[in-house]
């Protein structure tokens, strides 16, 4: 029969592997020997003092299974298990008296026989099992001992185990480190930029990141994203921070969730009074005007943020960002292109002067502040926090998908003049057959929209391949087929007058035809029935 096994014997085994820690099971119950399956046979080394109780010739008692094999007399059912694993296994058998003979040498299991032997006198014969006792006990005092029964039934023994989590991959906490690296600091000019695939706990490290702010003493700390919903995560981690730090909520801290209700009730404030009064707020990244009194201001998916928005939130204080290099969030590779680019040439520049000219620069106004001279750090995560690297969904995805469109190879050559380059329409059935040319021509196609700084958004691949208003187009040169340009064609128009009046008096348009109802809200409804 199937038996659900509790989570926490898999998150327990899942921590030791990713920790590179041992986890211990301890088995109790009369069927325990029977859950203990072992895959490889370990050598094992049985010390005794003077009597074994069982022949120790391996070889013998293998012939008398093998013969009882041949002869179809054998039942594992039947037979005695202990006998069979005797048999089997590669065991050095050593008295107590010569265990010297083996020090230094490795095994995989160790017996000790009738160990009170070595400690019964002729006047002392009854021995008490303290030892036992407290062996027993101090598996509470494990973190990762877990004891259960022979059905998979976690015992209240291990209490010290009954909460456990999933512990982060190491680059979170090599992230995580980073920042508070930066914190401590309290130069109030540094950058610290962290990138990531999806799923790689960016969220996670900049929500224990503002939790060790406030520990710090920051007290006017903002966040922004697209939407505060984006924050969910961030803010998530933030309270597991200030459950670490023993901050209780409404004693020591209270939360202001929106009233908007398009942002499905979010927290866009966080205020702290344990200490003195510390906030953590929410602002649309086009209030940069709002800044004045930050001391830090994290950017949460700043790829998702138009790049004059993003260089506008920067200034004289300390700031974290992070962004999602691929995938859905990845909205254009203006981030990496120009943004982080600039910040490593400027904290290169003024990272070679000397201390003396740098004092000077800032006092002249050569250098300011918010834009030369701030210190770029940059953290890259590449574990990812639900699977091992190199997972092969992962990478069906991201080519299913198109994610990784931007690790398109470049050219070799630049573009010929469009004059001697001839307009070839795609056929959209081919483009996407899943053949192995269509492909890497799709693949360049999506790497355009990232390159050219397209806001992606999930539906541009769908729309793409069964939108019947979209169409592809490419401009073909006369030598290299693979240098060219895509263009997409969407036809707009014709619509009937009635249509647009119908929106127009409810005060909602249809999707697409995004010019002609522009121009209709502008103009008479007779004007753009027919435009194109």
């Amino acid at each position: 029969m199937r038996k659900k096994i509790d989570n926490r014997i898999r998150v327990l085994i899942e921590n030791g592997v990713i920790a590179q820690h041992r986890s211990m099971f301890v088995v109790v119950g009369d069927r325990a020997r029977d859950q203990a399956l072992v895959k490889s046979r370990p050598s094992v080394l049985w010390c005794y003092k003077k009597e074994l109780g069982f022949s120790s010739h391996r070889k013998k008692r293998m012939r008398q299974l093998q013969k009882k094999a041949r002869s179809g007399k054998l039942d594992l059912k039947e037979d005695d298990p202990f006998e069979l694993f005797v048999a089997a296994t590669n065991i050095r058998y050593c008295y107590y008296s010569e265990t010297h003979k083996i020090l230094g040498s490795t095994y995989g299991m160790c017996v000790l026989q009738d160990v009170h032997a070595r400690f019964r006198t002729e006047s002392h014969q009854d021995v008490v099992c303290r030892f036992n006792e407290r062996f027993m006990l101090s598996l509470t005092s494990c973190r990762t001992c877990m004891v259960i029964d022979d059905q998979f039934n976690i015992l209240p023994m291990s209490s010290q185990v009954l909460g456990i989590k999933p512990i982060p991959p190491k680059s979170v906490g090599k992230a995580v480190l980073k920042f508070i690296d930066a914190i401590s600091e309290k130069t109030l000019r540094s950058t610290v930029v962290m990138t990531a695939a999806r799923g790689r706990g960016k969220s996670a490290a900049l929500g224990l990141a503002m939790a060790s702010a406030v520990a710090f003493g920051y007290a006017n700390i903002f966040v922004t994203a697209p939407s505060p919903e984006n924050l969910k995560t961030m803010f998530e981690f933030i309270f597991k921070g200030f459950d670490a730090l023993e901050y209780q909520e409404h004693l020591d801290y209270e939360l202001v969730q929106s009233t908007n209700p398009e942002f499905n009730k979010a927290i866009v404030r966080v205020n702290i009074f344990r200490e003195h009064r510390q906030t953590i707020q929410y602002i649309h990244p086009s209030d940069s005007h709002k800044l004045g009194q930050a001391e830090l201001v994290c950017i949460d998916e700043a790829a998702a943020i138009p790049l004059p928005l993003v260089k506008n939130l920067l200034g004289p204080y300390l700031v974290f960002m992070s962004s999602t290099i691929n995938g859905y969030e990845g909205t254009g590779r203006s981030l990496s292109l120009k943004l982080l680019q600039q910040l490593r040439q400027q904290s290169s520049t003024f990272g070679g002067m000397a201390t003396e000219v740098k004092k000077t620069a800032l006092k002249a106004g050569d250098v300011t502040q918010s834009a030369t001279g701030r210190i770029l750090h940059e953290v890259t995560l590449i574990e990812s926090i639900r699977y091992a690297n190199g997972d092969a969904v992962e990478a069906w995805l991201n080519n299913l998908l198109c994610l990784d469109a931007s690790c398109v190879q470049p050219l070799s050559s630049g573009c010929p003049v469009p004059s001697s380059c001839d307009l070839y329409y795609v056929n959209r059935d081919t483009l996407f057959s899943y053949h192995k040319a269509s492909e890497m021509f799709l693949q360049r196609l999506m790497s355009l929209y990232v390159s050219s700084h397209y806001k992606n958004s999930p539906n541009d691949l769908q729309m793409l391949s069964d939108a019947p208003a979209h169409h592809v187009f490419c401009l073909l040169g006369p030598i290299d087929p693979t240098t060219n340009s895509l263009p997409e064609i969407c036809l707009e128009g014709e619509i009937s007058r009635q249509t647009i009046l119908d929106s127009l008096s409810r005060g909602k348009r249809a999707s697409g035809d995004l010019i002609p109802w522009t121009v209709s809200q502008q103009t008479k409804p007779s004007m753009s029935t027919k435009t194109e």
